[in-house]
Protein backbone atom coordinates (compact mmCIF):
# COMPACT_ATOMS: atom_id res chain seq x y z
CA UNK A 1 0.00 0.00 0.00
CA UNK A 2 1.21 3.50 -1.02
CA UNK A 3 2.28 5.57 2.03
CA UNK A 4 1.50 8.97 2.47
CA UNK A 5 3.67 12.01 3.45
CA UNK A 6 2.61 15.43 4.60
CA UNK A 7 5.14 18.27 3.88
CA UNK A 8 4.60 21.43 6.03
CA UNK A 9 6.40 24.96 5.39
CA UNK A 10 5.57 26.83 9.33
CA UNK A 11 4.61 29.94 10.93
CA UNK A 12 7.11 32.30 11.07
CA UNK A 13 6.82 34.17 14.41
CA UNK A 14 8.90 37.56 13.90
CA UNK A 15 8.33 41.39 14.45
CA UNK A 16 8.83 41.58 10.62
CA UNK A 17 7.66 39.59 7.72
CA UNK A 18 7.12 40.01 3.99
CA UNK A 19 6.95 37.62 1.49
CA UNK A 20 10.11 38.78 -0.48
CA UNK A 21 9.51 35.29 -2.42
CA UNK A 22 9.53 33.10 0.28
CA UNK A 23 9.06 29.13 -0.95
CA UNK A 24 10.21 26.27 0.73
CA UNK A 25 12.50 24.88 -2.03
CA UNK A 26 14.67 22.16 0.57
CA UNK A 27 11.11 21.00 1.15
CA UNK A 28 9.62 20.86 -2.61
CA UNK A 29 12.90 18.71 -3.35
CA UNK A 30 12.33 16.27 -0.69
CA UNK A 31 8.63 15.65 -1.75
CA UNK A 32 10.06 14.97 -5.23
CA UNK A 33 12.84 12.94 -3.91
CA UNK A 34 10.36 10.93 -1.93
CA UNK A 35 7.84 11.09 -4.45
CA UNK A 36 10.18 9.02 -6.95
CA UNK A 37 10.64 6.47 -3.97
CA UNK A 38 6.87 5.43 -4.47
CA UNK A 39 5.37 7.95 -1.51
CA UNK A 40 2.73 9.67 -2.13
CA UNK A 41 3.50 13.41 -1.26
CA UNK A 42 1.35 16.13 0.11
CA UNK A 43 1.76 19.89 0.87
CA UNK A 44 0.28 22.22 3.29
CA UNK A 45 2.24 25.79 3.44
CA UNK A 46 1.27 28.20 6.12
CA UNK A 47 2.81 30.70 4.11
CA UNK A 48 1.40 30.10 0.61
CA UNK A 49 -0.46 33.92 0.29
CA UNK A 50 -1.91 32.87 -3.04
CA UNK A 51 -4.17 29.06 -1.28
CA UNK A 52 -8.02 29.22 -2.17
CA UNK A 53 -8.60 28.03 1.22
CA UNK A 54 -6.68 31.28 2.81
CA UNK A 55 -8.13 33.78 0.44
CA UNK A 56 -11.94 32.21 1.16
CA UNK A 57 -11.14 32.41 4.86
CA UNK A 58 -9.50 36.14 5.16
CA UNK A 59 -12.63 38.91 5.10
CA UNK A 60 -12.59 41.48 2.45
CA UNK A 61 -10.19 44.04 4.12
CA UNK A 62 -7.29 41.23 4.74
CA UNK A 63 -7.37 40.11 1.37
CA UNK A 64 -7.34 43.46 0.09
CA UNK A 65 -3.97 43.81 3.01
CA UNK A 66 -2.11 40.73 1.57
CA UNK A 67 -2.54 41.55 -1.99
CA UNK A 68 0.56 41.28 -4.11
CA UNK A 69 2.60 44.65 -5.12
CA UNK A 70 5.15 44.11 -7.43
CA UNK A 71 6.14 40.54 -8.74
CA UNK A 72 3.98 38.59 -6.53
CA UNK A 73 5.75 40.16 -3.52
CA UNK A 74 3.39 41.07 -0.62
CA UNK A 75 2.28 41.35 2.85
CA UNK A 76 1.59 37.89 5.30
CA UNK A 77 -1.96 37.70 7.41
CA UNK A 78 -0.71 38.23 10.69
CA UNK A 79 -1.96 37.59 14.14
CA UNK A 80 -0.12 39.16 17.46
CA UNK A 81 0.99 36.63 19.48
CA UNK A 82 3.11 36.67 22.91
CA UNK A 83 6.22 37.87 22.79
CA UNK A 84 8.77 35.26 24.16
CA UNK A 85 10.59 36.19 27.39
CA UNK A 86 14.08 37.05 26.13
CA UNK A 87 12.49 39.67 23.42
CA UNK A 88 10.10 41.30 26.26
CA UNK A 89 12.41 44.12 26.25
CA UNK A 90 12.09 45.30 22.56
CA UNK A 91 9.45 47.30 22.14
CA UNK A 92 7.45 46.25 19.42
CA UNK A 93 4.62 44.05 18.33
CA UNK A 94 5.29 40.10 17.92
CA UNK A 95 3.38 38.40 15.48
CA UNK A 96 2.72 35.15 13.93
CA UNK A 97 2.60 35.46 10.19
CA UNK A 98 1.12 32.85 7.83
CA UNK A 99 -2.14 31.10 7.84
CA UNK A 100 -4.49 32.04 11.19
CA UNK A 101 -4.60 29.68 13.68
CA UNK A 102 -8.37 29.25 13.23
CA UNK A 103 -7.85 27.92 9.61
CA UNK A 104 -4.56 26.09 10.14
CA UNK A 105 -6.71 23.82 13.03
CA UNK A 106 -10.42 23.57 10.79
CA UNK A 107 -7.46 21.99 7.90
CA UNK A 108 -5.40 19.30 10.11
CA UNK A 109 -9.11 18.63 11.51
CA UNK A 110 -9.62 17.71 8.15
CA UNK A 111 -6.48 15.75 7.34
CA UNK A 112 -6.83 14.24 10.46
CA UNK A 113 -9.35 11.51 8.62
CA UNK A 114 -6.26 10.27 6.46
CA UNK A 115 -3.60 7.97 7.01
CA UNK A 116 -0.05 9.57 7.21
CA UNK A 117 3.03 7.69 7.35
CA UNK A 118 4.97 10.79 8.57
CA UNK A 119 4.88 14.91 8.83
CA UNK A 120 8.16 16.93 7.32
CA UNK A 121 8.93 20.24 8.63
CA UNK A 122 11.25 22.25 6.74
CA UNK A 123 12.85 25.94 8.91
CA UNK A 124 14.53 28.88 7.61
CA UNK A 125 15.84 31.35 10.03
CA UNK A 126 17.10 30.01 13.15
CA UNK A 127 15.61 33.06 15.49
CA UNK A 128 12.23 31.61 13.89
CA UNK A 129 12.34 28.75 15.82
CA UNK A 130 9.60 29.79 18.02
CA UNK A 131 7.00 29.49 14.69
CA UNK A 132 8.35 26.12 13.88
CA UNK A 133 7.87 24.86 17.67
CA UNK A 134 4.12 25.98 17.42
CA UNK A 135 3.57 24.31 14.39
CA UNK A 136 4.92 21.23 15.78
CA UNK A 137 3.15 21.13 19.39
CA UNK A 138 -0.18 22.38 16.80
CA UNK A 139 0.17 19.22 14.53
CA UNK A 140 0.49 17.13 17.75
CA UNK A 141 -3.07 17.52 18.53
CA UNK A 142 -4.16 16.38 15.08
CA UNK A 143 -2.29 13.94 13.90
CA UNK A 144 -0.45 11.08 15.47
CA UNK A 145 2.83 10.47 13.15
CA UNK A 146 6.07 11.12 13.38
CA UNK A 147 7.26 14.42 12.51
CA UNK A 148 10.95 14.82 11.04
CA UNK A 149 12.13 18.33 11.37
CA UNK A 150 14.70 19.60 8.73
CA UNK A 151 16.02 23.06 7.55
CA UNK A 152 18.55 25.49 8.59
CA UNK A 153 17.87 25.68 12.14
CA UNK A 154 18.46 21.97 13.03
CA UNK A 155 21.44 22.31 11.19
CA UNK A 156 23.35 25.15 13.17
CA UNK A 157 21.27 24.21 16.45
CA UNK A 158 21.19 20.51 16.86
CA UNK A 159 20.48 20.41 20.08
CA UNK A 160 18.42 23.12 20.61
CA UNK A 161 16.07 21.94 17.94
CA UNK A 162 15.45 18.57 19.82
CA UNK A 163 13.54 20.15 22.58
CA UNK A 164 11.51 21.23 19.89
CA UNK A 165 9.03 17.54 20.14
CA UNK A 166 9.95 16.61 16.69
CA UNK A 167 10.28 12.94 16.97
CA UNK A 168 13.38 13.09 14.32
CA UNK A 169 15.44 15.58 13.74
CA UNK A 170 17.48 15.95 10.66
CA UNK A 171 20.89 17.86 11.64
CA UNK A 172 22.49 17.33 8.00
CA UNK A 173 21.97 19.26 5.01
CA UNK A 174 23.89 17.15 2.77
CA UNK A 175 21.99 14.36 0.55
CA UNK A 176 23.11 11.51 1.51
CA UNK A 177 22.90 12.13 4.68
CA UNK A 178 19.25 12.95 4.65
CA UNK A 179 19.04 9.69 2.55
CA UNK A 180 20.77 7.59 4.73
CA UNK A 181 18.86 8.78 8.08
CA UNK A 182 15.36 8.57 6.14
CA UNK A 183 16.28 4.93 5.22
CA UNK A 184 16.84 3.99 7.97
CA UNK A 185 14.00 5.40 9.89
CA UNK A 186 11.24 4.68 7.40
CA UNK A 187 12.81 1.24 5.68
CA UNK A 188 12.97 1.71 1.86
CA UNK A 189 16.13 1.51 -0.23
CA UNK A 190 17.29 4.99 -1.37
CA UNK A 191 17.96 4.76 -5.19
CA UNK A 192 21.77 6.07 -5.15
CA UNK A 193 21.63 8.11 -8.41
CA UNK A 194 18.12 10.00 -6.93
CA UNK A 195 21.00 10.95 -3.46
CA UNK A 196 24.47 11.38 -5.26
CA UNK A 197 22.78 13.53 -8.29
CA UNK A 198 19.49 15.06 -6.80
CA UNK A 199 20.75 18.39 -8.16
CA UNK A 200 20.12 17.47 -11.42
CA UNK A 201 17.49 14.24 -11.02
CA UNK A 202 15.18 16.22 -9.02
CA UNK A 203 12.79 19.10 -9.68
CA UNK A 204 11.06 20.71 -6.77
CA UNK A 205 7.53 19.90 -6.49
CA UNK A 206 5.85 23.43 -7.50
CA UNK A 207 3.08 21.23 -8.93
CA UNK A 208 1.59 20.29 -4.99
CA UNK A 209 0.36 23.68 -5.44
CA UNK A 210 -2.02 23.68 -8.35
CA UNK A 211 -4.66 22.28 -6.79
CA UNK A 212 -5.32 25.07 -4.44
CA UNK A 213 -3.53 28.26 -5.73
CA UNK A 214 -2.22 30.04 -8.08
CA UNK A 215 1.11 30.88 -7.42
CA UNK A 216 2.61 34.39 -8.98
CA UNK A 217 5.96 33.32 -8.90
CA UNK A 218 8.43 30.31 -8.32
CA UNK A 219 12.15 30.17 -7.05
CA UNK A 220 14.58 28.25 -8.93
CA UNK A 221 18.51 27.10 -7.49
CA UNK A 222 21.03 27.95 -10.49
CA UNK A 223 23.85 26.41 -8.23
CA UNK A 224 25.20 25.05 -5.42
CA UNK A 225 27.50 26.68 -3.00
CA UNK A 226 29.43 29.98 -3.01
CA UNK A 227 32.69 31.19 -3.98
CA UNK A 228 33.00 33.46 -0.98
CA UNK A 229 33.42 33.38 2.50
CA UNK A 230 31.56 36.46 3.96
CA UNK A 231 31.55 36.13 8.09
CA UNK A 232 27.89 37.02 8.24
CA UNK A 233 26.86 34.16 5.85
CA UNK A 234 25.90 30.79 6.53
CA UNK A 235 26.53 29.60 3.06
CA UNK A 236 30.30 28.53 3.89
CA UNK A 237 29.61 26.92 7.06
Amino acid sequence: MPKNLLFINPWIHDFSAYDFWLKPLGLLYMASFMREHGYNVFLLDFLNRFSNDLINFLGDKERKRIKSRYYGMGRFPVEEVEKPKFLEFVPRRYKRYGFPKKLVINTLKKLSDESWDAVFITSTMTYWYPGVWETISTIKEFIDSPIFLGGLYPYFFPDHAKKSRADFVITSPLMDHIAEELSRIMGFEPKMEMVKGWFNELKPMYELYQDNSKLEYAVILTSLGCPFRCTYCATPV
